[in-house]
This record gives structure tokens, C-alpha cells and sequence, in this order.
């Protein structure tokens, strides 16, 4: 049966003996031992039989009837062989075409480019909340947020009172909000930046806008520029706050 452990086994072992490579959105380089030495990434990979990369076609084919039985959330697989595609497949209701969302690991994009701006010299991740909200200056000094850092909020040390029990209340609070940077900066402080860590989305959220002021444009325009195109990503949504500003905690597609 597709789904039985032997299935399962024989792909395990194909694994192991370096037969697949699992191909995630980030990746950027690839080794071939036809080419030798890794590079750059080709987004245009194209598609070959699985015995030509020396794979048995039937261990594959195994594994999707056992991916798709077993209704585990799986949306789609992609296994290349020698920069060679050697099977896509996608479950239902996904069509290898419609965009997927990111859900949290935007976090990690927005995180991303703060990086690159950095390299840039458009920005430090040091410099503090005041730097690019200096119109909440005073505010920010007066409430003790005045030392929060850009490397606070992308590290989510920012000590802001929000993330601390399950359900995100803060995030959905901001999201019901007219204003959410102003509710992100308006948030009360519960520790020192740097001192504890809590999972607060709003912050994530504050150092998209940040980053928004230090590109001095839109910040999808520059991940477009400097992250996307450069890894082949060639679609990608963004949705935004009430100001337009791109969500930096989550719901990039």
C-alpha cells in the first residue's frame, strides 16, 4: 500500500543516501555533481525524469499516493535531483499556483531586511525608536521606551506589555486599530529592553515602519529589489496597515 512503512522507508533511505533534496522558498544555491562546485540559484530549473537523476520513479510516485492519504496539511512537494526538477506535486485545494501566506515567518523577512539596509548604511540595528519616530520622542523618553532598539524589535526584546499569554489580544487589538504604529508605540512597558523575551507581533509590526522610513520608500519595493528577485521570487503579496505600511509580523504571500 502507498501508505504502509516500507513506502515510507524506502524514501527514508533514499534520503539518507543523498538521493533528494527537499527545495525550500529561501534557497539560494544548489550543488550538482555533474557541475561541481555550488551556484548561483536558477530559478529556472528544469524538469527531468527521475531515472535520469538516478532516482526510482516508483519510490516517488509512493510517496505522494502516501502524502496525499494521509491528509497531514501538506500543500505541495518539490524534489530536485542535479539542478534537475524531478517531481512537483501539489494536494488539493492547492494548485502550485496560488500564493501561499507566510503566516509568521514574515517575521523573519522583515528581520531579513533590516540586515540588508544595514549593509546598506541605511540603517543600524542599534539605533533607537527615536531615531525614526522622532515626532514620539518625548513620549518615548517620558514612558521608558526610549532605549528600545530596532534589534529589540526584531529580536522581540523590545519589553513592550504584550505577548505574554496565548492569543496574540495585542496583535488584535492593533489590527482594530485606525493607527496601528501609533497603537504599537503607544504600548506600555513591562521590562527593559533586552531583559526578556516575549512574542509580541505589534513590535514586529513597528520595525517594518521603522525600516519603511530608513529605505526611504516602500518597503515591498525593496524586498523586491533585494531579497525577492535576487532568490527568483517572482510574486509576492503584501498586505498593509490602515497607512499603508506593509504588515511586518505576518500575511506576506
Amino acid at each position: 500500500m502507498p501508505n504502509s512503512p516500507s513506502t515510507l522507508a524506502r524514501l527514508y533511505d533514499a534520503c539518507r543516501a543523498g538521493a533528494i533534496a527537499l527545495v525550500v522558498a529561501t534557497m539560494s544555491a544548489c550543488t550538482s555533481e555533474e557541475s561541481g562546485p555550488a551556484r548561483a540559484f536558477d530559478p529556472g530549473w528544469r524538469d527531468a525524469s527521475p531515472e535520469s537523476r538516478g532516482l526510482d520513479a516508483s519510490v516517488l510516485a509512493d510517496a505522494v499516493d502516501w502524502a496525499r492519504e494521509a491528509d497531514g496539511g501538506l500543500h505541495s512537494i518539490v524534489i530536485v535531483r542535479h539542478d534537475r526538477v524531478v517531481l512537483r506535486a501539489c494536494f488539493w485545494p492547492y494548485d502550485c499556483q496560488a500564493l501561499h501566506e507566510l503566516a509568521s515567518v514574515t517575521k523573519s523577512v522583515t528581520s531579513t531586511l533590516l540586515g540588508i539596509a544595514e549593509e546598506r548604511g541605511l540603517v543600524a540595528s542599534e539605533d533607537r525608536l527615536t531615531r525614526w519616530f522622532p515626532e514620539h520622542a518625548d513620549m518615548l523618553e517620558k514612558t521608558g521606551k526610549g532605549n528600545i532598539t530596532l534589534a529589540h524589535l526584531a529580536a522581540m526584546t523590545a519589553g513592550f506589555d504584550c505577548g505574554k499569554v496565548p492569543g496574540e489580544l495585542e496583535l488584535r487589538a492593533m489590527q482594530a486599530s485606525a493607527d496601528w504604529v501609533q497603537y504599537a508605540l503607544d504600548l506600555p512597558v513591562a521590562a527593559a529592553p533586552g531583559a526578556e523575551w516575549a512574542y509580541c507581533s505589534s513590535a514586529t509590526h513597528l520595525l517594518a515602519a521603522a525600516l519603511t522610513r530608513a529605505v526611504g520608500g516602500d518597503l515591498e519595493d525593496f524586498a523586491e529589489e533585494s531579497l525577492f528577485a535576487p532568490l527568483g521570487i517572482t510574486t509576492h503579496e503584501w498586505p498593509r496597515d490602515p497607512q499603508g505600511i506593509v504588515r511586518g509580523y505576518g500575511d506576506l504571500r
